[in-house]
């Protein structure tokens, strides 16, 4: 297998993940014991959704922050720090800025609108934007993102032989996978013994993250560049089996799916529970991952034209996904139909117009230099 072949299945994967992202949102519409500032909240819910928000939400963010992790490395060998890093302001800190500024304020505006609550776009974007309703929205993880390249081209630039691929390709122990699924446990509980499980923070209004993952996520990119400067899903590099991973995720989901349900954060009273609940999210959050990665790397290795299409305007459909999301559900919120068929309404016209909006996006050239 060549070298651009190997980058089909991590491809297909981040068109999937995106796809999931979009089932997470809608999902939170539609989900019982939703978050009181959810943008749109549809009268009618499920708890079935609930199950599916507590599922996808451990794993998708950590895969995206991965994927990048995984090129960073080889696309700073292939085009130096300047260039590298004017490319990555293009793709990734202009629509971040943009994003945060002109996109989030709106997307903020529906806890308002969706309620009724008597405040203009006007007065809300002056004052409540910038106070209490701050947020970036979906766009966080892009700024998040950008902080993490930074920090690491820093570190290779003072350290140039990180860059260096290593000639020896390295296959990992089973205590490789115990120590990383231990020590984003231990970093996961330290944070969750100071914050709550959920909280949003915003120091100086740059960074928007959950204190409780946020070093998860730098973990699983350093993972990513690991894993590359280790010859994984290479010829001759380690390859993980996808049914002895699956199963691995399929009962540790099972086992954080019931914790969850039966322990909500109110009930984490005791550190041993916090401890558990933390162990529990870290050991399926990595299980899946690894099984997402096997078994991509086995069944969809391939491309074609409308995977290729799916790959290439994943990053756009991301970008403006939640319009579609909570304006479609927005308008069906006073309409009488079972919540499975609104899901599934919401959930295929947000896929579906997210991914031709970017495609409209990316019929310009200056556009398909950032998306």
């Amino acid at each position: 297998m060549d070298s651009s072949n190997r980058l089909y299945f991590m491809d297909n994967l981040r068109s999937l993940t995106i796809i999931l992202v979009v089932a997470l949102h809608t999902s939170l519409c539609y989900m019982a014991f939703a978050p009181e500032w959810w943008y749109v909240l549809d009268p009618e819910r499920s708890l079935f959704f609930t199950a599916v928000v507590l599922v996808l939400d451990v794993f998708i963010m950590p895969v995206m922050f991965y994927i990048s992790g995984y090129f960073l490395f080889a696309s700073l060998r292939k085009h130096g720090t300047g260039r590298f890093l004017k490319g990555k302001s293009m793709r990734i800190a202009l629509p971040w800025v943009v994003g945060v500024l002109v996109l989030a304020p709106p997307l903020a505006y529906m806890i308002y609108f969706s309620r009724q609550i008597p405040v203009s776009y006007l007065d809300f974007f002056t004052h409540d934007f910038w106070g209490k309703a701050y947020q970036q929205a979906h766009y966080w993880f892009i700024g998040v993102l950008m902080g993490f390249v930074l920090v690491t081209t820093a570190l290779a630039s003072a350290f140039p032989s990180l860059v260096k691929k290593p000639g020896q390709q390295k296959a990992p122990g089973p205590l490789f996978h115990v120590g990383f699924v231990a020590l984003a446990s231990l970093i996961f509980l330290g944070a969750s013994l100071a914050f709550p499980l959920d909280s949003w923070i915003h120091p100086g209004y740059v960074f928007v993250f959950q204190p409780v993952r946020i070093g998860g996520l730098f973990l699983f990119f350093l993972l990513g560049i690991y894993c590359e400067q280790s010859g994984w899903f290479t010829p001759g590099g380690y390859e993980p089996k996808a049914l002895p991973w699956g199963v691995l995720a399929l009962i540790s989901g099972a086992l954080y799916l019931y914790m969850k349900l039966i322990f909500p954060e109110p009930k984490l009273t005791t550190l041993l529970l916090k401890a558990t609940n933390a162990a529990l999210f870290n050991i399926f959050c990595y299980t899946c991952i690894i099984w997402l990665l096997a078994l991509c790397k086995t069944c969809f290795n391939q491309t074609g034209p409308l995977r290729k299409h799916f790959s290439d305007n994943s990053y756009g459909s991301y970008y403006v996904h939640q319009f579609f999301v909570f304006g479609v559900s927005y308008g069906l919120t006073k309409v009488q139909l079972p919540v499975f068929l609104k899901f599934s309404l919401t959930f295929t016209l947000a896929v579906t117009l997210s991914w031709a909006t970017s495609s409209l996006m990316r019929s310009s050239a200056a556009m398909r230099r950032v998306f």
